[in-house]
């Protein structure tokens, strides 16, 4: 009887966004942030640039290594290596700091706090 091979997952290494009438590579590596604003999902690069991209976010969680990447909330995924830091919060929220301005404050709620802090310190 043959051993079953293990399928390695097949995330995403990059992206083609639109950037006026040409479109541009974007590594994941370079992607920080991803969040959507007025129904319209960007992505949030090192640089501080941000693009669109035509996915909606839970297609992009789908897509992301969720080594490097995490849903934060409704509007915001976040990169590991984007952190700065993380400030304490009334009621037992997060507010997550990134190395990039975000258009609003990211927050994770106090249910997913848990979550997040075993994301974080895992090992890759």
């Amino acid at each position: 009887m043959q051993a079953a091979r293990l399928e390695k997952p097949n995330f995403r290494h990059s992206f083609l966004v639109r950037y006026q009438d040409r479109l541009l590579p974007v590594t994941t590596e370079e992607v920080m942030a991803s969040y959507i604003d007025n129904g319209i999902v960007y992505l949030l690069l090192q640089n501080g640039k941000r693009y669109i991209v035509d996915l909606n976010l839970d297609d992009l969680q789908q897509q992301l290594d969720p080594r490097h990447f995490f849903r934060a909330n409704r509007q915001f995924i976040i990169a590991r290596k984007a952190i700065q830091d993380m400030t304490l919060h009334f009621n037992g929220r997060l507010l997550v700091n990134l190395k990039v301005k975000t258009p609003e404050e990211i927050f994770i709620s106090k249910e997913r706090v848990s979550a997040f802090k075993r994301w974080f310190e895992a090992l890759n």
